[in-house]
């Protein structure tokens, strides 16, 4: 899951004692722990390496100060409240680069989390990503989880332009577990869209 908000209600005190031991960090491996940070609890040293665009940075450092445990070649924050400090000590506009280049990492392995890390950026990419995301489900049949995936198009402030499509996966995905009006509902919300 795309690193989330809850580090913005941490409180002042334990922002910032994880901010002091971030400040006796050298540059790389500050930015090495918020890209982590970006990512979430748990992540692939290659993904970090991507992030701060160094293929051969190792995060010894971030070990030794117990900030991080290495786990083969997965880092994993020692708590979740070191995570949410470093994810809490960026500029919105560091985050919003971070989670771009998230999203891009990863939009071929998986089109969901790319799309958390697109809506996370702030990116007009993330409809098209969550549709493609929803899409994969309703291929496996799992249509509850397809629709949640819609029901996140929605909440974007951005959808107007997926209007039609999401509308119209939606009215099949509504009939598909039996809400005939809901579908119709729907449908005829994506032709109103394509007019």
């Amino acid at each position: 899951n795309a690193g989330d908000e809850s580090a913005n209600h941490l409180p002042g005190s334990i922002q910032s004692l994880v901010q002091a031991r971030m400040d006796r960090l050298e540059g790389a491996d500050k930015n090495a722990l918020q890209a982590a940070a970006v990512w979430g609890q748990r992540v692939p040293l290659s993904v970090v390496r991507h992030l701060i665009g160094d293929p051969q940075y190792d995060a010894r450092a971030l070990a030794l100060q117990f900030l991080v445990r290495l786990q083969g070649d997965e880092l994993q924050f020692s708590h979740a409240l070191i995570r949410d400090g470093a994810y809490g000590s960026m500029l919105h506009a560091r985050r919003r680069q971070l989670h771009r280049a998230a999203a891009e990492w990863v939009l071929d392995q998986d089109v969901a989390l790319a799309a958390e890390h697109f809506e996370r950026a702030e990116d007009a990419r993330a409809a098209g990503a969550y549709l493609q995301a929803s899409a994969l489900q309703a291929g496996q049949h799992h249509y509850t989880e397809a629709l949640a995936l819609l029901d996140r198009v929605l909440a974007l402030p951005d959808h107007a332009a997926v209007l039609f499509p999401l509308n119209l996966a939606r009215a099949r995905l509504l009939l598909q577990i039996g809400h005939a009006t809901a579908s119709i509902a729907a449908a005829g919300a994506a032709i109103d869209a394509a007019h």
